[in-house]
């Protein structure tokens, strides 16, 4: 049984390919399922392998850590412990706990605890970033019932997540000689795969032509700004020329 096409016929969404390999569980996704709308809330579903796979609901947040596990992309692997809770909670080095903002702190850790009765694994994680939430979960359960208790809980929750938030972008953090391209990143850096292909689709070729012609000769300098963080976790900034390449290299191949 085609687990992925059950789960399409069953939430909607399209099928398309994927080559996606993700460093917080070792696997390559060669298939995903994007779902416009479920329950309010837009969806993907990454397939990685026949063992497990990546539930992604698109959210905007304040706040970003992992449970369960720590997570290798971002450098989240500072333990933080919450009495009687069966999970370990990791957060980046140098961030305060999500748990302490005067704010929000107490909701957010409400929100923490209902997570529990996911029952993770050992091999299982939930990774909270600014723009999703990833379930890392084994393809033994049923995703539809999880999936339900994530849409449940995120809008019970919903002064977490709909809040209009926005990267903020400091030239002082971007070198003087990738300035010129600041523009473009407002528009093309796309961090989601199924954002990026939207964007792409609707975007005339003249559009993507002049994107490539712009950002081309920048390439080179782009890498030599991602590389100067060696093993260290990127900036935003960084993270959005990131995007901003790997897209532009996308369209160079086309």
């Amino acid at each position: 049984m085609d687990y992925l096409k059950e789960l399409s016929a069953k939430l909607g969404g399209k099928i398309s390919s994927n080559n996606c390999y993700h460093w917080n569980i070792d696997l390559t996704s060669l298939r995903k399922l994007a779902i416009k709308d479920y329950g309010g809330h837009r969806f993907a579903i990454d397939e990685y392998g026949p063992s497990m796979f990546m539930v992604k609901c698109f959210i905007e947040a304040d706040f970003s850590f992992s449970i369960n596990n720590p997570d290798k992309l971002f450098g989240y692997n500072k333990p933080l412990g919450l009495a009687d809770y069966p999970y370990k909670l990791y957060i980046g080095k140098e961030d305060e706990a999500p748990f302490l903002n005067e704010k929000f702190g107490g909701l957010i850790e409400r929100f923490v605890r209902e997570l529990k009765q996911f029952e993770l694994t050992a091999n299982e994680s939930i990774f909270i970033y600014q723009n999703c939430i990833c379930m890392a979960l084994s393809s033994t359960r049923n995703l539809i019932i999880a999936i339900d208790i994530l849409v449940d809980l995120v809008n019970k929750y919903d002064t977490l997540f709909k809040k209009d938030i926005k990267t903020k972008i400091f030239r002082k953090n971007i070198p003087a000689n990738l300035h010129p391209l600041i523009p473009l990143i407002k528009k093309w850096s796309v961090s989601d795969d199924s954002d990026r292909e939207q964007l792409v689709d609707e975007a005339t070729e003249k559009e993507k032509k002049r994107l490539v012609k712009r950002v081309a000769p920048y390439m080179p300098e782009i890498n030599k700004f991602l590389d100067s963080f060696e093993d260290g976790v990127l900036s935003d900034e960084a993270l959005l020329f990131g995007n901003l390449a790997e897209l532009v290299s996308e369209l160079w191949s086309i």
